[in-house]
């Protein structure tokens, strides 16, 4: 629904539609501090850092770029990602995507380059 290539990842969405809480990456309820936001969302209502993390939902870089990425305009897609990651560096799905569209021999010409990927994170890129 939201376009995520990469798994696993967490939102809390009240029941109003309101975007509480984002968990990009490694969202696993059989961790205990994920388990124990779960639980304290579905008894509360209120996610991690509420009140102030709470907003309307808003389409963030990542999204934006798929949304600019699926209308073909790769530029603008690319530029989007490339302020995302600056903004928020340890987001790998959007990373991922600004590598594949900058490099896609590392990712569609046979098996996924994951030495080329592990160079890239070592790198600070």
């Amino acid at each position: 629904m939201f376009g995520y290539r990469a798994v696993p990842n967490g939102l809390f969405i009240s029941e109003d539609g309101i975007l509480a809480h984002r968990h990009f990456g490694g969202f696993d309820i059989r961790k205990s501090e994920v388990h124990a936001a779960v639980s304290h969302f579905l008894e509360t209502g209120a996610a991690p850092g509420a009140p102030s993390e709470a907003r309307p939902f808003q389409y963030d870089h990542f999204e934006r770029g798929l949304i600019l990425y699926h209308s073909g305009d790769l530029a603008g897609a690319r530029e989007t990602w490339r302020v995302g990651v600056a903004l928020e560096p340890q987001h790998w799905n959007m990373r991922k995507q600004l590598w594949a569209i900058e490099n896609p021999d590392r990712f569609y010409s046979g098996a996924v380059d994951f030495d080329w990927q592990k160079q890239q994170i070592e790198s600070g890129r």
